[in-house]
């Protein structure tokens, strides 16, 4: 069975390609680059897979067709088998004009067999007794600068470009409703995503959303939690993964990974090993959450 995960990512991307790795290189994560400058990327990248959705939106979007029971062991977000959901599909297939138009949002650069399948995984790979037959990975990124964007183009991997208007944070995730809509993902993974989640975004996929968090929560939420954790002198921190609701890092605790922090570790230093850390406690989460059947009371 096909199992499928959005990924939401902003600048760097190193989670993102952890889980890429993970999943798709049977977990040969060892030659990322963590210290890739988002700054450097000055110039709208324009990957041949990635699909842009401009800003012009309508409030007005079709409803997701949301399958009520928050249990983790559902197949899908979008389970209920909505004609409507058929239609926009078809929708999407039919390209006319190097453009699709859902509604009033314009899907760009898309051709039909990347929009329909563009990375699914056949080989299988066994990992701790699981058979990963089929995994895709979809990016959705806000941030047209993001390297992010630059990591899922090297590895094939679909991604959507959702502009994001200041003055209307909330069209982002009518769109991303969309996105999902046509996608159908099992899970909604938060990597590096720096915005908050609207209330009724949350309240309609609970128990469907994860992000991950560099400290031992409830400690050191928000921002600069690595830095926050050196500076008071703390003498453990780690990291955390858990389910996200409508606080900032305050959703409960999935799993947590203890790390001690030596006398001669700098920050620079403590950086690299939580970040080591990262990559390979959130793909193991995710695996579990969707081929070990792991029941969570979110």
């Amino acid at each position: 069975m096909l199992k499928k995960i959005i990924i939401l990512a902003s600048g760097n991307g190193s989670n993102f390609e952890a889980i890429v790795r993970y999943f798709k290189f049977n977990g040969k994560i060892d030659s990322l680059n963590n210290n890739i400058n988002n700054n450097s990327i000055n110039n709208n990248i324009n990957s041949n897979n990635s699909i842009n959705i401009n800003n012009n939106n309508s409030n007005n979007s079709n409803n997701i067709n949301n399958n009520s029971n928050n249990n983790c062991n559902n197949n899908s977000i979008n389970n209920n088998n909505n004609n409507n959901d058929d239609d926009l599909t078809d929708k999407i297939v039919d390209v006319k004009n190097n453009y699709v138009k859902i509604d009033n949002v314009k899907i760009k650069n898309v051709e039909k067999n990347k929009i329909i399948k563009n990375d699914v995984k056949k080989n299988k790979v066994e990992k701790n007794n699981v058979k990963i037959d089929n995994i895709e990975i979809i990016l959705v990124s806000e941030n047209k600068y993001a390297y992010v964007l630059k990591r899922a183009e090297n590895l094939n991997i679909k991604s959507y470009l959702v502009e994001w208007n200041k003055k209307d944070r909330d069209s982002f995730f009518y769109k991303l409703e969309k996105i999902i809509n046509i996608e159908k993902p099992d899970l909604i993974v938060l990597a590096g995503f720096m915005k908050i989640i609207p209330s009724f975004f949350v309240k309609k996929y609970k128990g469907k959303i994860i992000n991950i968090h560099p400290s031992l929560l409830p400690a050191f939420k928000g921002v600069n939690a690595i830095e926050k954790a050196y500076n008071y002198g703390v003498k453990y921190t780690g990291v955390t993964v858990h389910f996200v609701d409508e606080g900032v890092d305050t959703g409960k605790i999935i799993e947590q990974e203890v790390l001690k922090i030596e006398e001669h570790d700098t920050l620079e230093k403590l950086e690299e090993k939580i970040h080591k850390i990262e990559h390979k406690l959130y793909p193991s989460v995710i695996e579990r959450f969707l081929f070990k059947d792991i029941k969570i009371n979110s």
